[in-house]
């Protein structure tokens, strides 16, 4: 009779992003009939407790989004709508488009809280001549997904938000501290860590292969129960932004695929899969700025954001006393390192497919953008000193639900006849790292100025234009 070991592992995920929101599944075609199936829609709500739990939002034959698009079409304005390569928008006349409304009474429309559609921030330019600074990138039509998730008609990809620009704006209103760190990590309690060491102490040390269906989903859920609800803690912006729930959510979707309770949405090797034996340690896994991502123009006046903007980072650790999380000595397994490796080299795949990682990129970009702003002394530089839109009293973010809690992603897997129980938290994001002299590529074509010569500015006071 063949019997089976059980070796612990246990998985902690240590990233900066922002909290659990929901993402959409990816599309199929049918090819009898030619029409696209929308799969279900798995996503995060939050309770009145504070407390993470996952959702599904079915479109089966995909109606609801084929009938959403055509209301999108049909209420957006026609420029609007048009698909662009490069849409700009000045945040001068954004700040003063926004005054405008407030003066009047008025409620800001979605064409400012979408910023026009635009899907990524790919370069900041100073403007001096027009006392302005401009942001510019892809842009297209927006439509709300059933999960509540503001994306491109035709690509999916999630727009950027006048909140999460706001967030960033007011996390680097002056030039930042080295050490200004923005993010988040979902953390066991002590309490759960000593019931997870009892909760070991009563499995058997072998289990014959008979017993393997009925224990293991047994085992699964003892792991989830004994280690219990974990913290969530964010770091660097208030809690209830949308920002912090874009990293929350990234977080928690990252650990889901690691310890294989969510299917990975494109194919990729996860560290389930990759698993061979059982790991020495603990593994940590963090999601964190490409840090090389900035291409800085000659005279310091403008930058392109470039490359996948985000990469996920694996190390070692070991648990302290009351479950305080150590560095190890110990090189991460292959295993750690082969899902670390092709999440960072797939991630603009996957975040076609998961648009929650597009948002993290996104914060990321508008984070990154923002601090080399105050760095450069860009606003003494434009002319332009942004007064309300760093002004929380007069233009507050949305004030969403307090994320505390999340239930512990926890999961039973077999490797041959060695029994792993994986258990997996965080978001790391420090944007100055970026703006580093050793980060930042220079612009040896020259080719910033070439784009900002070919942005012709509105005579009248429109905001944005393509």
């Amino acid at each position: 009779m063949n019997t089976s070991q059980i070796r612990w592992l246990f998985i902690l995920v240590y990233l900066c992003s922002s909290p659990v929101v929901n993402y959409a599944q990816p599309q199929q075609d049918d090819p009898q009939t030619g029409v696209t199936i929308q799969l279900p829609v798995l996503g995060v709500s939050v309770d009145a407790a504070g407390v993470l739990a996952v959702k599904v939002f079915p479109d089966v034959d995909g109606r609801l989004m084929a009938t959403r698009k055509l209301a999108a079409r049909k209420n957006l304005g026609v420029d609007v709508q048009a698909k662009s390569d490069l849409r700009k928008i000045s945040l001068r006349r954004l700040e003063q488009a926004i005054t405008n409304k407030i003066d009047n009474g008025e409620k800001l429309d979605d064409e400012i809280a979408y910023l026009a559609g635009l899907q990524r921030a790919e370069y900041v330019f100073i403007v001096p001549d027009e006392e302005d600074i401009i942001i510019a990138g892809p842009a297209e039509a927006w439509i709300e997904n059933p999960s509540g998730r503001v994306v491109g008609v035709d690509t999916g990809l999630p727009t950027l938000l006048l909140d999460d620009l706001l967030v960033a704006f007011r996390t680097f209103p002056d030039r930042p501290a080295a050490n200004t760190w923005v993010g988040c990590s979902i953390n066991p309690t002590a309490d759960g860590i000593r019931k997870l060491t009892e909760f070991q102490k009563q499995i058997p040390k072998r289990i014959p292969e008979y017993s393997r269906n009925e224990l293991t989903p047994q085992l699964s859920a003892g792991l989830r129960d004994s280690l219990g609800m974990t913290n969530v803690a964010v770091f660097g912006v208030s809690r209830t932004t949308n920002l912090s729930r874009v990293m929350v959510e990234a977080d928690y979707r990252m650990k889901l695929i690691a310890v294989g309770l969510e299917p990975p949405p494109v194919r990729m090797k996860t560290f389930v899969g990759e698993l061979k034996g059982a790991p020495r340690d603990m593994q940590r896994w963090w999601l964190t700025p490409e840090y090389q991502c900035v291409k800085q123009s000659n005279d310091a006046m403008s930058i392109q954001l470039i490359g996948r903007g985000v990469a996920l980072k694996t190390e070692n650790i070991i648990f302290g006393k009351r479950a305080k999380i150590l560095q190890s000595k110990l090189k991460p397994s292959k295993a750690a390192r082969s899902y670390a490796s092709s999440f960072t080299q797939l991630y603009e795949e996957i975040s076609q497919k998961r648009p929650v990682f597009a948002q993290l990129r996104n914060a990321i970009d508008l984070l990154v953008l923002s601090a080399w702003i105050a760095k450069s002394d860009g606003y003494a530089k434009s002319g332009w000193q942004p007064e309300l839109l760093l002004d929380d009293a007069r233009l507050p973010t949305r004030d969403l639900a307090d994320i505390k809690h999340a239930p512990s992603v926890a999961n039973a897997v077999w490797k041959g006849n060695l029994l792993v129980l994986p258990v997996g938290g965080g978001v790391s994001i420090q944007a100055s790292e970026a703006l580093d002299d050793a980060n930042l590529f220079v612009d040896e074509k020259n080719e910033l100025p070439f784009v900002l010569d070919s942005i012709e500015m509105p005579n009248d006071e429109r905001w944005w234009w393509d």
